[in-house]
């Protein structure tokens, strides 16, 4: 039999619940879907039940997610996927070694799950009010509106600079949760998220390439001009 393991922490706004069984937890009778080590596969470490938990969090459907994660590491999570042989398929074709499927049971985002399916129109935090702004208007003035995450193929983030070209990112909405503009929003938020999720170590290193980017990138446009 497959161990049930249940999580409860704190989501940004809410208290989540998540049920994590994983296939790959499997320890004599019935060997069940596994990826590594069917005989003896790893116990699942505090830091994975962490990495699951917040995962998960992207899927507050009320329905199973199957998350395809590495058990070592940085518990690196490869998706989320409907169905157990989806979820699989992609861990078994991975590159790399150690992946395991995670079935995870969501509850509903405020009690429908469709909500977790919707896209904001870009709502953002004013940095000098440090209030944030939802719904924003668009370049004609207009008020925004949310949208079904099923109606938006792409998201388009444009730079207008001063001098240069404008500079265009295209964003996949299926994937994107959240933007970050500032050093200031990025310390705010950003870091103690992965302070929590992987250590301070880890924290530190990732602030650390972000100030080694900043830096090489402001050179060379000083540099251009």
């Amino acid at each position: 039999m497959a161990r049930n393991r249940w999580l409860m922490l704190a989501g940004t706004a809410a208290a989540l619940v998540l049920g994590v069984t994983a296939l790959s937890w499997a320890r004599g009778g019935a060997a069940g879907s596994l990826i590594q080590d069917p005989d003896h596969p790893p116990p699942p470490s505090a830091g994975l039940l962490r990495r699951l938990a917040e995962s998960a969090d992207a899927f507050r459907t009320g329905s199973t997610v199957y998350l395809v994660a590495q058990d070592s590491g940085t518990y690196t999570v490869l998706g989320g996927f409907s169905s157990p042989d989806t979820a699989l398929s992609f861990a078994r074709h991975a590159a790399g070694h150690n992946w395991y499927v995670y079935p995870t049971q969501t509850p509903p985002d405020s009690g429908s799950g469709s909500l977790v399916m919707s896209i904001l129109p870009g709502c953002y935090k004013d940095t000098r009010t440090t209030t944030y702004v939802c719904p924003p208007r668009d370049s004609a003035g207009a008020s925004t509106t949310a949208m079904r995450l099923q109606d938006v193929a792409k998201i388009y983030v444009t730079f207008v600079r001063r001098r240069g070209r404008p500079i265009t990112i295209p964003i996949d909405p299926a994937h994107a949760g959240a933007t970050i503009y500032t050093i200031q929003d990025f310390d705010r938020f950003i870091v103690p998220y992965y302070t929590r999720l992987f250590g301070p170590a880890y924290a530190a290193r990732l602030r650390g390439d972000l100030l080694t980017f900043v830096r090489r990138s402001t050179t060379d446009t000083s540099a251009g001009h």
